[in-house]
């Protein structure tokens, strides 16, 4: 006979609170990927893996240069190490962005040191 170990139907994911589009900066997930996103939902899947394998090509590109002047890269708006639990802990400009994102301010500054845009 099947057993419940745990009943996950009163669990509902909580929305994400996430800037319009034109809001985010050019690094942001959803504006970064957007091309690709909608490479992939209009099935258009050999131009998405050409937009995917570009911004990635520029990543690597950014991180040589990075690299070859000795620049380190450490994430913005969280601390470095990741927490033993697997849990990220936020950085105190990540407290504040997260703050101001809960009160509805979705402007940030745009970060001296990018990835790949």
């Amino acid at each position: 006979d099947p057993m419940s170990l745990l009943d996950l139907r009163p669990l509902y994911p909580i929305p994400k609170l996430v800037p319009p589009i034109p809001s985010q900066l050019p690094n942001e997930s959803q504006r970064f990927w957007q091309a690709v996103t909608t490479s992939i939902k209009e099935k258009r899947y050999t131009e998405a893996t050409k937009l995917k394998q570009e911004l990635e090509e520029r990543q690597r590109e950014r991180a040589k240069d990075r690299e070859q002047k000795g620049e380190e890269w450490r994430p913005r708006f969280f601390k470095q190490p990741i927490e033993a639990d697997g849990r990220p802990e936020l950085s105190e400009e990540g407290v504040r962005a997260l703050e101001k994102l809960q009160a509805g301010e979705w402007e940030l500054k745009e970060s001296d040191i990018t990835g790949a845009y």
